[in-house]
Order: structure tokens, then C-alpha cells, then sequence
């Protein structure tokens, strides 16, 4: 099962009670910018019927919208050298079992201030300044050549 929410700001996340047992915060550092999110008990309710053995795995998966600098996140069963899925994609993942114990989890998360959006524009842009150079060249390079 898989919630997507979106919000124009993501610090209003916790007044929502489907949500009030998270806090979010960004801070805008000179260079930098910081996510940070304290995942607290769940909340009570359904959780505690449902008949799972507890080795099931929740996780929280962010897309951020800069590369990522620095992430401490925790994934389990897999390669922990690649923690990052992509340039701006981190999962954090608990077992069954310690997010019914209400054991917290912290994310933390610092990012480029620019976003990848941003970046691939600008790289699109001189690809395709490159492209019109090189058909100025190629045709400049025929005109040249042909005899008088």
C-alpha cells in the first residue's frame, strides 16, 4: 500500500491528524538547506488488529526536490553502501514489530539549494547551444570548401 500526499508547505503536515504523529521542519542554512522530520508512535487504531507477524517493513520514502549532500537513513535487508536510491530519492524503513513498540525515527537530511529541476534546465540549455555551434561550424566548414 502506497499514500502520496502533497502540500504546499510540508511543516502544515503535522496538524493533519492522519499525520500528527510526525513533526517536519526545514532550516536554510548559506549553501544549504535541511530537512529534518521526528517520526513518533503510531497513531492508535487499526494497526494494532491487523494479524502480521511483525517482519513486515514500513518505510518512508522522500523525494526531495535538490540533490542530497547528507542523509542518515536506514534501510534493512539490503546494500546499506547505497542508502541514496537516486541523486534526491532516500528511504527510511522500521520493522513491523519496533513501529508498534513506537520506537522514534529521525530523518535527517541536508540538500543542495538549487533544484535538480534547475540544474537539467541549464544542462538541456547548453546541450542544445552546443548543437547550434556545431551546425554553424559543419556548414561554415562545407560553404569553405566548395570549389569557386
Amino acid at each position: 500500500m502506497q499514500v502520496r500526499v502533497r502540500a504546499a508547505d510540508v511543516r502544515t503536515l503535522g496538524r493533519c491528524q492522519p499525520l500528527g504523529w510526525s513533526t517536519y521542519g526545514f532550516t536554510r542554512e548559506p549553501g544549504d538547506v535541511k530537512y529534518h522530520q521526528s517520526i513518533g508512535p503510531p497513531a492508535a487504531g487499526p494497526l494494532a488488529a491487523v494479524n502480521w507477524d511483525g517482519s513486515e517493513i514500513i518505510a518512508f520514502k522522500l523525494h526531495l526536490p535538490s540533490r542530497i549532500r547528507f542523509q542518515d537513513s536506514r534501510r534493512l535487508d539490503r546494500d546499506e553502501s547505497r542508502p541514496v536510491d537516486r541523486g534526491n530519492i532516500v528511504t527510511y524503513e522500521q520493522r513491523l514489530t519496533d513501529r508498534r513498540a513506537g520506537k522514534p525515527i529521525e530523518i535527517n537530511v541536508s540538500m543542495d539549494p538549487k533544484s535538480i529541476l534547475y540544474l537539467t534546465l541549464w544542462l538541456f540549455a547548453g546541450a542544445f547551444g552546443a548543437a547550434v555551434i556545431a551546425l554553424v561550424l559543419v556548414i561554415w566548414w562545407i560553404k569553405r570548401r566548395r570549389p569557386a
